[in-house]
C-alpha cells in the first residue's frame, strides 16, 4: 500500500513538473514569437505558426480591419516591407495548460509608421488570445484573436 501511495506521488509531482515546464515553454514561445513578429523574421514565423494557423482581429498592418488570416498572411503581415515597427511589445498575462493544448491570455502594445510618411498608430493594450498546440513539431500557435 504504502508503495502504491508513493508512486502516486511520484506520478503527481512528474506531472505537476511537466505541466510547470509547458507553461514556461509556452511563454518563451510567446517572446519569441513578438521577437520574430518585431525583427520581421520569416523563418522564426514558419516555425512558431501551425500550417493551419487562424488569426482573428490582427490590429495592425496592411490587412488591418481584414477578419480572418492565414498562417501566409499573417507571415506576410509581420514581415512586410511597408510595415515599419516604432514599438511593439507583447505582454503574456496568463497560460492556463489543457493537455497539449494551451491558452494565452496578454495584451499588445504597437507603434506603427505607415508607408508613404510618418504618421504613427498606437495601440495600448489591446488583449489578445491565443491557443498554442503541443504536435510533433513541437508547441506551435494554432490561432490568435485580439
Amino acid at each position: 500500500m504504502r508503495t502504491c501511495v508513493l508512486a502516486a506521488v511520484a506520478v503527481v509531482v512528474v506531472a505537476g513538473a511537466a505541466r510547470a515546464d509547458d507553461g514556461k515553454d509556452v511563454r518563451d514561445l510567446a517572446a519569441l514569437y513578438a521577437k520574430a513578429a518585431k525583427d520581421k523574421d520569416r523563418a522564426g514565423l514558419e516555425r512558431l505558426l501551425r500550417p493551419d494557423y487562424h488569426g482573428a482581429r490582427v490590429p495592425v498592418g496592411e490587412v488591418e480591419g481584414k477578419r480572418e488570416l492565414t498562417r501566409a498572411e499573417a507571415v506576410a503581415l509581420w514581415t512586410g516591407l511597408g510595415q515599419k515597427h516604432a514599438g511593439l511589445s507583447f505582454t503574456t498575462a496568463r497560460v492556463r495548460l489543457y493537455g497539449a493544448t494551451a491558452v494565452e491570455t496578454g495584451s499588445l502594445t504597437v507603434t506603427i509608421g505607415q508607408r508613404g510618411g510618418p504618421s504613427a498608430h498606437i495601440f495600448n493594450d489591446v488583449g489578445y488570445t491565443r491557443v498554442w498546440v503541443k504536435g510533433d513539431a513541437g508547441w506551435q500557435l494554432a490561432h490568435e484573436s485580439y
